[in-house]
């Protein structure tokens, strides 16, 4: 599902109100996301990096009102595309970032690369009847992507509610190589 789909909640932030505390990279998307490309709905600040040349960047809010930064480094090679970076520990960033992808309208399908010190903790997704009956439907590796696929079945016009819970018995996680990249399946 396309971000565009889903309303995008992340508020950009005006440079004089960004957070002056050393900001982390906290993980790489990867290129060709929509919603980074020319026109979005975002303004970004051009600058130029020492060293690595030209890039921008923009500041944003999660509707919980946590700031993380975006550059774009227009001399990254493919398939590496936007960064971003957080201003708390990495070590305390997994629900920030969750509130990162879903404030974007993204999932970890679109994420390259994750700092190893970042945990993302898996969620699973429920259904209830009109009589009150629970159905589990499946676990997803992060909460952005157990709402994403929540708003799915929403958008399929069901009565039935749908919702995430931080799942109990962990068994699908999001996996990396010892590099950190993003692994499929």
């Amino acid at each position: 599902m396309a971000a565009d789909a889903i309303m995008i909640q992340a508020r950009q932030v005006n440079p004089n109100e960004w957070l002056r505390q050393p900001y982390e990279v906290a993980l790489s998307f990867r290129s060709g996301i929509a919603i980074f490309a020319p026109g979005n709905p975002f303004e970004w600040e051009e600058f130029f990096d020492e060293g690595l040349g030209p890039a921008r960047a923009v500041g944003l809010e999660t509707p919980g009102g946590e700031q993380f930064l975006l550059q774009d480094h227009k001399s990254m090679p493919e398939p590496y595309g936007v960064s971003a970076f957080f201003v708390q520990p990495l070590e305390e960033a997994g629900e920030i970032l969750n509130d990162a992808l879903s404030a974007l309208g993204l999932t970890s399908a679109s994420l390259l690369w994750i700092s190893p010190r970042i945990t993302l903790l898996p969620y699973d997704l429920w259904r209830q009847d009109d009589n009150g009956n629970r159905f589990y439907i499946d676990q997803c590796p992060c909460r952005a992507d157990a709402e994403h696929a929540r708003y799915g079945y929403e958008r399929r016009g069901h009565k039935q509610a749908y919702f995430v819970e931080r799942a109990e018995n962990p068994w699908k996680v999001l996996r990396r190589d010892e590099n950190g990249l993003v692994v499929a399946g």
